[in-house]
């Protein structure tokens, strides 16, 4: 029988094979080179947009022609950035739309029919928004069931709900308007501090432990993260549906309706993972900007609405893309 030499020239070696450093506990690894290159692209397609776009409508791009789409770019803006916690976290939360609409109904009920002041009205209706993010994660944590699941029945239960309390007549008296600049630059602040934050690997892995390809009766380790992305990301929310009814001075069940899919489509084509975790630091503001500015040159050359909710559709399926390709270069194995 022949024997294979363990010594000399004819001899082969066999390192070892590494252990994952996730398998070890340890704080996954991601390349950011795809984000930052994706954001790159994405920095470079606004700046296209927004050039090609007043040159055809010459005056109509101005810092005061644009404050109404900062002020929408802040209130929708709040939700997104919720909603890409929870989706970097692996806990998608698809509620965050009508959890906006509910804290703007909220506001609107409190400040009129029960003659309470703005600022108690504001944290009661934001602290209900939490509130509502901790018993959607008690549905998850509890059976175990997939986040996105989860959260679209809650938004269903609690869109029902709000057509029992919302008065569509309600006109908020002597309300604080907000000013789009400031709050936009809260939202683009709240956003990157957050994606700056994330690159943190201590934070991603506390965060992000539902990402899992493991069996679905196994319960996940990321109980916690999953916790505190439900809580804030409905947090956020409400405060962009806060900031929606004190704009418009009244509040609808159905104001977040089409908002939410428009801050999912900047979420997603912005590189955030649809699996999780992945994720970058500009790209939800940049998202947000270039769709709105997309939105503000279609009604300028006049086309519907329908037109629009199309770029909003494109712009998820190109977030899929952006998926495969923060996915693929941002994989890391080894120490």
């Amino acid at each position: 029988m022949a024997r294979t030499a363990r010594y000399g020239p004819s001899a082969t070696y066999a390192p070892p094979s590494m252990p994952d450093p996730g398998d070890l506990g340890w704080p996954p690894r991601d390349r950011v080179v795809g984000n930052v290159l994706w954001e790159l692209l994405l920095a470079g397609a606004v700046a296209v947009v927004y050039v090609l776009a007043s040159r055809g409508h010459p005056g109509q791009f101005g810092t005061a022609d644009l404050a109404p789409l900062a002020m929408q770019g802040a209130v929708v803006g709040f939700v997104a950035v919720g909603l890409s916690l929870s989706i970097r976290a692996a806990v998608p939360n698809l509620a965050v739309g009508a959890i906006a609409s509910g804290a703007g109904v909220l506001l609107t009920r409190l400040s009129i029919q029960e003659n309470w002041g703005y600022g108690p009205a504001i944290a009661v209706s934001v602290g209900a928004a939490m509130a509502a993010g901790l018993a959607l994660w008690l549905v998850i944590a509890i059976l175990n069931v997939p986040a996105w699941a989860a959260s679209l029945g809650a938004s269903v239960l609690i869109a029902g709900a709000l057509y029992g309390i919302a008065d569509g007549s309600a006109r908020l008296v002597g309300r604080y308007i907000p000013e789009p600049w400031p709050w936009f630059a809260a939202f683009a602040v709240a956003s990157i501090l957050g994606g700056v934050v994330w690159l943190w690997p201590n934070v991603r892995r506390a965060l992000s432990g539902f990402r899992s390809d493991e069996d679905p009766a196994i319960r996940p380790r990321g109980s916690f993260g999953a916790l505190i992305a439900l809580v804030l990301s409905s947090g956020l929310a409400g405060l962009g549906g806060v900031l929606a009814a004190l704009q418009l001075g009244t509040a609808s069940p159905v104001a977040f309706d089409s908002q939410w899919l428009l801050a999912l489509g900047a979420v997603l084509l912005g590189g955030v993972s649809a699996f999780g975790r992945r994720a970058g630091v500009f790209g939800t503001v940049l998202g947000i900007v270039l769709l709105l500015l997309v939105q503000r040159w279609l009604l300028l050359d006049q086309h519907g609405a329908g037109a629009f909710t199309m770029v909003v559709g494109a712009a998820i399926l190109v977030g899929m893309v952006a998926t495969r390709f923060t996915e693929s270069a941002g994989n890391r194995s080894g120490y």
